[in-house]
């Protein structure tokens, strides 16, 4: 083995240590042991000093009594969200201020309880043992609040790692790929049940694979075919008054409820004893964090031609999320039970507000008299007509829901659930954008087909765009499908059909190549990275045509750059060989990245190097953007 291949290897076999090195996670390391700490000294070393002076075995037992300021700090936990402190909050951010402020209690009252004599004074030294256990609590409090705001989901495992390292007394269990195979899923499951844990941290499809209790998903989904049976029968004695879409909308809704509904009743009786679900688990709370992503929940309309609604199905994502967060207002008996994370809360229709209160205050709900969406438009929301542009630039009247009303008490209902921080409030560094838009002239064959194009959005005539006449579903989503042509189109002609269309110098494949090549060469010697984002024309292995290949080969053949250089973030099959290529983005060993939105985005810590992001086509989602 030559040295080069060994020394290699060596870096590779202990590059899963580097994340250990990082600020961040060391930060977790030694705020975990000033957590620890306060417990131990309590609950520990306290009763042990106590006995040693000669303090009645009851004294001793009544002051264990301290340690449920641990238990019960929700009840100020609020407090250390919404209160700022005088200078601290504004220099140091919130989190920051309140652990520096709970540290310097912790100091302050740990110091008096050394020089306090339990055998003399048994209520001073009481009283500073209940104020070092509240300092201690609330030190907790900030730290778990700072541990969640300060890293992405790959971090976890080593944040869970170092936490419970400095803090011994911390239960954490992280759930691995390994975890949720398909053999050790079941052992699992049993595991959180059968324990007593902390905190239990993992991903969105590892949550989305917990069973849920069926007798509650029963419950729920009956309530929403009630609600529907409700609406039908409103829309049916309105007679001739009624829009036919809106009816059979209802009618397939209704259908689609009843099938869940019978699929649950079959699951429940064949139910095995020995399955897990999330009720049994004991689950307390659940933090979710990029909570956008279970926006899509189911609701009730009969509001068939209001524009901006969204999905009124819903996704099974959002719908396993509501049973979760409702087992726990169940066992509760009250509303909340999650704290939802995110940077973009409501991005674009109105009724991600009311999902919002759908999700986390039924009961509120309930008490207002609001059972679906429509009640709840009715109260805060006023629908008007106007005018807009469509994608043909023809003006046509669109109805939405443009103005909400009775906004103070809406805002008041939305600030009970709601606390927001700013970049300057929890303190963290983001360089400065410079964006340029890059404006690339039509191609002859772009200008041709977008002739065709309006013309289809027009008339409807999909002969126009080379298919088959539109069947009754696609007619209902003209527009959908024009735009999706005119994304395609506006990439590459060969997204529309890789054999009909040819290569064009001036196209946005060339024009990209072009710019990430003028990159790689200005930075070279500090080995500059750049971050491609495409969402259409993605790169699957031996499946013909796209634009990621397409970008490379004009990378590697007009330009000069290694292929080893450009790399696909879709090539990797494993987490391993995800965090690999991250690693060796960091490096500067991979100097060309392609990815997706959802591949790319979120959790992927590989800027160290990077000199430029190059998005092919903007994502629509306004949290995708960000």
């Amino acid at each position: 083995m030559t040295p080069e291949k060994s020394s290699k290897r060596e870096g590779g076999a202990l590059s899963w240590l580097a994340i250990y090195r990082e600020p961040v996670v060391l930060r977790m390391f030694f705020l975990g042991f000033s957590s620890g700490l306060p417990l131990l000294l309590v609950l520990g070393t306290l009763s042990f000093w106590m006995r040693e002076v000669g303090v009645d075995l009851k004294s001793i037992g009544f002051m264990s009594w301290v340690g449920l300021c641990w238990g019960m700090k929700w009840l100020w936990s609020p407090l250390v969200d919404k209160l700022r402190i005088p200078l601290l909050s504004s220099r140091l951010g919130q989190r920051r201020a309140w652990l520096l402020t709970a540290q310097i209690g912790l100091i302050v009252s740990l110091a008096l309880m050394a020089f306090a004599d339990p055998a003399k004074s048994l209520t001073l030294t009481a009283a500073l043992a209940l104020t070092t256990a509240f300092f201690g609590a609330t030190q907790d409090i900030a730290l778990d609040a700072f541990r969640i705001e300060s890293g992405s989901e790959e971090k976890q495992a080593a944040f869970a790692a170092t936490y419970q390292t400095a803090y011994p007394n911390a239960r954490i269990l992280y759930a691995s790929e390994k975890d949720f195979s398909t053999e050790n899923r079941v052992r699992f499951f049993n595991n959180i049940k059968n324990n007593d844990y902390d905190c239990v941290i993992m991903s969105h499809d590892q949550f989305g694979k917990i069973p849920q209790a069926p007798e509650l998903q029963q419950r729920i989904l009956q309530a929403e075919l009630d609600t529907v049976e409700e609406n039908l029968e409103v829309l049916r004695s309105q007679g001739k008054d009624i829009s036919r879409t809106m009816l059979k909308g209802l009618e397939k809704r209704k259908f689609n409820l009843e099938v869940k509904l019978e699929k649950i009743a079959y699951t429940i009786k064949n139910r095995k004893d020995d399955v897990v679900d999330f009720r049994q688990m004991g689950i307390d709370h659940l933090f979710v964090d990029e909570s956008h992503q279970f926006k899509n929940l189911m609701f009730n309309t009969r509001h068939d031609r209001v524009a901006g609604l969204g999905n009124s199905e819903g996704s099974q994502k959002a719908l396993n999320m509501l049973f979760a967060i409702r087992t726990i207002q169940e066992r509760t008996d009250k509303d909340l039970g999650a704290t939802f994370l995110s940077g973009t809360t409501i991005s674009n229709s109105l009724t991600e507000l009311y999902l919002l209160f759908k999700y986390l205050r039924p009961k509120e709900l309930e008490r207002q008299d609001i059972r679906c969406f429509d009640a709840w438009a009715a109260i805060f929301a006023k629908k008007t007509t106007d005018f807009e542009f469509n994608v043909t630039n023809n003006i046509v009247q669109k109805e939405r829901f443009r103005y909400f009303i009775k906004v103070p008490e809406l805002a008041a209902f939305y600030n009970e659930i709601t606390d927001y921080r700013t970049a300057e409030d929890v303190g963290v560094d983001r360089p400065k954008k410079n964006e340029i838009l890059h404006h690339i002239p039509p191609t002859p064959e772009q200008e041709d087909f977008i002739q065709k194009l309006m013309e289809f959005a027009k008339t409807g005539n999909a002969t126009i765009l080379g298919r088959l006449p539109l069947s009754e579903t696609e007619e209902k989503a003209k527009m959908l499908i024009a735009t999706d042509y005119a994304r395609k189109m506006a990439l590459d002609m060969r997204m529309i059909d890789e054999n009909k269309y040819e290569d064009h110098p001036d196209n946005k494949a060339s024009h990209c190549a072009k710019v990430i090549a003028e990159y790689y060469n200005k930075y070279d010697a500090q080995k500059g990275t750049q971050f491609v984002f495409s969402d259409l024309g993605t790169y699957q292995p031996g499946n013909g045509w796209n634009v990621y290949s397409e970008i490379k080969r004009k990378l590697t053949e007009d330009y000069g750059i290694p292929a080893s250089e450009i790399r696909f973030i879709q090539e990797c099959k494993n987490e391993k060989a995800r965090k690999a290529v991250i690693a060796a983005m960091n490096e500067g060993s991979v100097r060309v990245l392609f990815g997706s939105t959802s591949m790319l985005g979120t959790g992927v810590n590989a800027q160290k190097r990077c000199v430029a992001i190059h998005h092919l086509d903007t994502p629509w989602v306004r949290h995708e953007v960000a």
